[in-house]
C-alpha cells in the first residue's frame, strides 16, 4: 500500500524550507504506475489523436484504435451512427457519433463493456424506425444512442434499478483541433473548457484552420525513462542552459533571460523571445500581452510551449505546431502489462508555414533538441535502474520568478501528488494563483 506522506509535495509557493520531489520509487515501481493509471490518468483529460483513427498504426500500444465492422476510420469523425473502439492504457472505450442535434451530431463515449456480462459492446445499428441503437452481440442487450437500456430477453420487465444498471457507463468526451479528449471519470477536477481556456486565449489570433497534418515518419517511439521523467524534463527550463547549450543550441536560439513560466490550474506555459527576431512570431498573431513594452515591434516570441496535464505538450512555433504525448509504455498487449521504466512517445506535426517548416532543424532545432532531451533522460533512467534508495527524494529551489525558477517541475510534482492522494487540494497558494490569474492574460 502506498503511503501518502512518502509522496507529499507542498503547494507551489509555500514557504517550506525543503521542497522535495516525488520519491525515486515513483519512477520504477509497478504499484505506483497502477495507482497512477486509476488516478492521474483516469481523472484527467487524455488526448486521443484523430490521426490514430484515420490511419491504423500497429506500433502504438498505449492507445489502440479500431473501427466497428463496416465503419471506415474517417466516418467516426463526421458520420452519424458511426463508432470506433479505442483502448487507452488497457481500457476499451467506444466513441460513437449520435444522430442529434441535426447538422452537428454529438460525439459520445462509453465504456466498451456490456453491463450484463462484460462482452465488448461495439455493434451499432438502426432499428425499423431508423433510430440508432447499440447492441451486444453475445446476449442481445440493446441500448439507445445515449447508452440507456432498451431491452434484454432475460429482463422482459426490467425494474428501474435493473434498467439503470444495464445502461452503458458513459465518459466525457470533447473535440478540439485534431484531437479527442476523454475523461474516464464522472467528475474530472476541471472541465475541459476551464482546462483549455488559457491555451485558447493565447491562440485566439492564430489561424488554426490553416495548420495541416504532416507525417514525420517516427510518430511513435519507446524511449527510456518513466513517463513522468519526460514531462518533468519538459517543465524544466533550468536544464536548457546546460543540455541545449551554446554554441548552436536552444540556449542560443532563444533569449534565455527572457524566458518565463506561467502556471494555471491544469496547464502551464513557458515562452521566451527569439534571439533573432526573424525566428519569432509576427506580433499580429499573438495577444498583446506577449509584446515587450520596451520594444513592441522588434522583439518576437520564439515559441509557446504549453503543457496540458498530465502528459500532453502543444508546442507552437512560427512554422506550426509540434505535439508530444507521453504514455506509459505497454510491453505486453495480451496481458495489458506496462513497463514503468519506459515511455511510449507520440509525436505529431501540423504545418502552417511551408517555407519556415523547411528550416525546422536549422532555426528551431527540432531534431537536435529532441535528441538532447532523450539522451539526458536516458542517463537519469540508467541511474534509477538499480532501484537503490527507493524513498530518496530530490529538491526544488523555491524561487518563484527569474531564470533559476523550478516552479514548473514543482507544479507537476504537486499535481501528480494531488491526483494520487488529494484530488481536491490546492495546487498553488493564493499569492501564486493570483500571479497567474486570468486577469494577467
Amino acid at each position: 500500500m502506498l503511503v501518502p506522506e512518502q509522496f507529499y509535495i507542498p503547494p507551489v509557493g509555500s514557504s517550506d524550507e525543503l521542497v522535495q520531489s516525488l520519491p525515486a520509487m515513483s519512477m520504477w515501481d509497478k504499484g505506483v504506475l497502477d495507482h497512477e493509471k486509476e488516478t492521474v490518468f483516469r481523472d484527467s483529460w487524455l488526448c486521443m489523436p484523430k490521426q490514430l483513427i484515420r490511419q491504423f498504426n500497429p506500433d502504438v500500444r498505449s492507445i489502440y484504435a479500431r473501427p466497428a465492422p463496416g465503419h471506415p476510420y474517417i466516418d467516426v469523425l463526421k458520420g452519424r451512427g458511426n463508432a470506433t473502439k479505442i483502448r487507452t492504457l488497457g481500457e476499451s472505450v467506444m466513441l460513437f457519433r449520435g444522430s442529434e442535434p441535426k447538422g452537428n451530431p454529438e460525439l459520445r463515449c462509453f465504456k466498451n463493456m456490456c453491463p450484463h456480462a462484460r462482452y465488448p459492446m461495439l455493434e451499432v445499428a438502426h432499428d425499423s424506425d431508423g433510430e440508432l441503437y447499440i447492441k451486444c452481440e453475445q446476449h442481445g442487450l440493446v441500448c439507445n444512442e445515449y447508452g440507456k437500456f432498451v431491452s434484454h430477453r432475460a429482463f422482459p420487465n426490467a425494474t428501474p434499478e435493473q434498467r439503470r444498471r444495464l445502461s452503458m457507463p458513459d465518459y466525457k468526451v470533447r473535440e478540439w483541433f485534431d484531437f479527442f479528449f476523454i475523461a474516464r471519470t464522472d467528475s474530472p477536477p476541471y472541465s475541459f473548457e476551464d482546462t483549455m481556456r488559457p491555451v485558447w486565449e493565447s491562440l485566439a489570433r492564430l489561424p488554426l484552420d490553416e495548420f495541416k497534418y504532416r507525417s514525420i515518419g517516427a510518430e511513435q517511439r519507446i524511449v527510456e525513462g518513466n513517463w513522468k521523467l519526460q514531462a518533468l524534463n519538459y517543465e524544466d527550463w533550468l536544464h536548457i542552459r546546460d543540455i541545449h547549450k551554446r554554441p548552436s543550441g536552444l540556449a542560443d536560439a532563444m533569449d534565455l533571460e527572457s524566458a518565463r513560466m506561467e502556471l494555471y490550474d491544469d496547464v502551464t506555459l513557458m515562452w521566451a523571445y527569439a534571439a533573432d527576431p526573424a525566428d519569432g512570431f509576427d506580433p499580429k498573431f499573438l495577444p498583446d500581452r506577449f509584446k515587450d513594452p520596451s520594444d513592441p515591434d522588434g522583439r518576437r516570441v520564439y515559441a509557446l510551449w504549453w503543457f496540458v496535464y498530465p502528459n500532453l505538450t502543444l508546442n507552437f512555433y512560427p512554422w506550426g505546431l509540434s505535439v508530444n504525448i507521453y504514455m506509459p509504455a505497454m510491453v505486453d498487449t495480451e496481458r495489458m502489462k506496462f513497463d514503468p521504466e519506459k515511455t511510449e512517445f507520440l509525436w505529431y506535426h501540423y504545418v502552417w508555414d511551408e517555407a519556415k517548416y523547411r528550416d525546422i532543424d536549422s532555426r528551431w532545432l527540432n531534431e537536435q533538441v529532441d535528441f538532447e532531451d532523450v539522451e539526458a533522460i536516458k542517463y537519469i533512467a540508467e541511474n534509477l535502474r538499480s532501484h537503490a534508495h527507493p524513498r530518496s527524494r530530490g529538491l526544488f529551489g523555491n524561487l518563484m520568478t527569474g531564470p533559476n525558477t523550478e516552479t514548473g517541475p514543482w507544479w507537476l510534482n504537486r499535481k501528480i501528488y494531488n491526483s494520487m492522494f488529494e484530488p481536491h487540494a490546492e495546487v498553488m497558494i493564493p499569492r501564486v494563483r493570483k500571479l497567474y490569474s486570468a486577469a494577467a492574460i
